[in-house]
């Protein structure tokens, strides 16, 4: 004959398949716990709670796993997002130190021509005074920046000064040459 619960029996499974005690489940479903005791020793019984626990089990590996799968999801995105915009600062990167060693390459020739003609400080124009002190402290700076390959933000850090000072020292001389 098959196994029929009864109704208090049916309210005790799941309480029981998700642990709580024999003495919650007793007051819960109005029973003592020794009469939840000897439920559980019917193998038909049992065999119920099992069910449920497996079936709760089931559920909680495959909510853990399609979490695990979104997230994992998410931090692959994350990566990719982080190495494109990786080989955008690799790009830009590049893009300012061809314009830095262009520059410094250029300044350094001026400086150079200004030394061997043997000027006076009187006889220099106020670019080629601001050349001459211009050229070391962007000398240094692209020293920092090649310097710092090791470090990725102090390398940022020292290509965004590097910009900012040959932005400024552009727009100053480009205002110079319209005066």
């Amino acid at each position: 004959m098959a196994f029929q619960p009864t109704d208090q029996q049916l309210k005790a499974i799941p309480l029981l398949a998700s642990g709580e005690s024999y003495t919650k489940v007793a007051k819960t479903v109005g029973t003592s716990s020794s009469t939840v005791c000897r439920w559980l020793k019917n193998p038909d019984f049992k065999k119920q709670v099992e069910i449920i626990q497996e079936q709760k089990l089931e559920i909680t590996k495959n909510v853990v796993l399609e979490s695990a799968t979104v997230k994992a999801e998410n931090l692959q995105d994350t990566l990719q997002a982080a190495m494109e915009h990786q080989d955008e600062i690799i790009e830009s990167t590049r893009q300012i130190t061809t314009k830095c060693l262009n520059l410094l390459s250029e300044a350094v020739d001026q400086v150079d021509r200004l030394v061997r003609a043997e000027d006076s400080d009187t006889t220099l124009t106020p670019k080629q005074k601001a050349l001459l002190t211009f050229t070391p402290n962007l000398m240094r700076n692209v020293a920092t920046l090649i310097g710092s390959v090791s470090d990725f933000w102090d390398k940022r850090y020292a290509i965004e000064e590097i910009s900012k000072r040959l932005d400024a020292w552009e727009i100053h001389w480009s205002e110079e040459d319209r005066n």
